[in-house]
């Protein structure tokens, strides 16, 4: 429990980073969910999130923190704008990006306030170091799931994906590192696959859902 900054300042060469956090600024702002709604109350009925949107210092601090102990891969979610910075900075960091890689959600629920597209889709924003990694050959562009139950926590992800990303970007044993942890569920998806796993959550209430899980 507590800021990756602090609590995972110890921990030294891991295998991959895997982790979901927060977005930008512009998707935080207009986050709102039909999940609990009807339609025409859904721009009235804010969903909460519990976290600060993601800016470029804190992206910068990230990748300069975790980049030297990071052996194979970077798995990171995000919106649109937040994948341009995350990007940029590992580009900076002398690190090879890819296209995004779509996280698609076949039942989402309508778009933030109602009044555009279907919420359908995420990115991955993944990131290997300069050397070319183990097994080097093409990795899916796409990852089809269901949208996850979220139990009252922006973000939460459905772990049968999660595992299929596992499955893509790690081996059984190695370490797979989540600074934004959530409830757990790259945990639980680590764990169910033989992989091992540390992972950091600020927020003590999803924290305490993370353990149950």
């Amino acid at each position: 429990l507590g800021r990756w900054q602090d609590v995972l300042a110890d921990v030294g060469e891991c295998d991959v980073i895997l982790a979901d956090p927060p977005y930008a600024e512009r998707t935080h702002a207009g986050f709102r969910s039909g999940s609990d709604a009807n339609l025409d109350d859904v721009a009235k009925t804010p969903h909460r999130i519990a976290y600060d949107p993601i800016g470029e210092a804190d992206v910068a601090l990230f990748v300069a923190a975790w980049m030297p102990r990071v052996r194979w891969w970077a798995v990171l979610f995000g919106d649109h704008m937040s994948f341009r910075r995350w990007e940029a900075a590992w580009e900076a960091a002398g690190w090879t990006t890819f296209a995004p890689v779509l996280w698609l959600k076949g039942n989402a629920p309508p778009r933030f306030a109602g009044d555009g597209p279907q919420s359908a889709a995420e990115y991955l924003c993944v990131a290997r170091p300069p050397h070319r990694v183990r097994d080097h050959s093409s990795r899916p562009g796409w990852y089809d799931v269901r949208a996850q139950a979220s139990n009252g926590v922006v973000g939460t992800k459905d772990v049968s994906g999660l595992r299929r990303i596992l499955s893509d970007y790690t081996r059984p044993g190695d370490l797979v590192v989540d600074p934004y942890a959530g409830t757990a569920t790259v945990g639980q998806a680590c764990i169910e696959t033989g992989r091992r796993y540390i992972g950091s959550e600020c927020d003590p209430e999803t924290y305490a859902k993370g353990l149950r899980r």
